[in-house]
C-alpha cells in the first residue's frame, strides 16, 4: 500500500521502521477546501477556522 500524506502523519511509523518513505522526484500542486453547511457558516468558530486556514495558506511557499 502507498499513502500520500504530510510527513508528520506517519512520523512515528517511519521512526520505528514500520514503514519507509519513498523519495518522489515530481512536483505536485496542492489544493485544500473547507466545507460547511450554510447554518454552520454563521458560527464564529467556523469563520475563525477558515480565516486561520487562509492565513496559513497564503504564507506557504514551494520548496525544492
Amino acid at each position: 500500500a502507498i499513502g500520500y500524506v504530510p510527513d508528520l502523519i506517519f512520523a512515528e511509523d517511519v521512526t520505528s521502521g514500520r514503514i519507509a518513505p519513498i523519495k518522489l522526484d515530481f512536483k505536485m500542486e496542492h489544493h485544500c477546501i473547507a466545507l460547511t453547511s450554510l447554518e454552520s457558516w454563521h458560527s464564529p468558530v467556523v469563520r475563525k477556522f477558515v480565516a486561520i486556514a487562509r492565513d496559513v495558506s497564503s504564507e506557504m511557499v514551494p520548496t525544492e
